[in-house]
């Protein structure tokens, strides 16, 4: 009951920016919502992942073998982060009975708010190249 009382305060807050997703009509129309903001979050991850590998490539151009040290650590952490985040989120939405709508609402949503924090991360090292 916590995890649905959360989800309902949570779930305007992170649909504020997606149309017509300020106030979902049904489980069916907060799970597509849901389904949308984690595929946009998704979809922002994989192009901040993908601007810091290019900005490594380009800072670490004349030191190849830095170069390659810093994309395979890159890359590690990223496949660390994912299998993280996957686990957490299955603790996270384990109270909710396996295959409904409100397990998988649920699990859409933690998985969007991880993935925007890692965004940020992604970003912060970014300017950290570039700084």
């Amino acid at each position: 009951m916590k995890k649905l009382t959360l989800l309902l305060i949570l779930f305007p807050l992170l649909l504020r920016a997606e149309e017509g997703c300020n106030k979902p009509e049904s489980s069916s129309h907060a799970f597509e919502c849901s389904r949308t903001v984690w595929e946009k979050s998704d979809r922002q991850l994989n192009e901040a992942y993908k601007q810091l590998l290019a900005a490594v490539s380009s800072s670490y151009q004349t030191e190849p073998q830095l170069k390659q040290e810093y994309l395979n650590k890159l890359r590690l952490s990223q496949r660390a982060w994912l299998s993280y985040r996957d686990k957490n989120c299955e603790v996270a939405v384990f109270p909710f009975d396996s295959d409904t709508i409100a397990r998988e609402t649920s699990l859409n949503y933690c998985r969007s708010e991880m993935t925007r924090d890692r965004i940020m991360g992604l970003n912060d090292f970014l300017k950290e190249l570039a700084g």
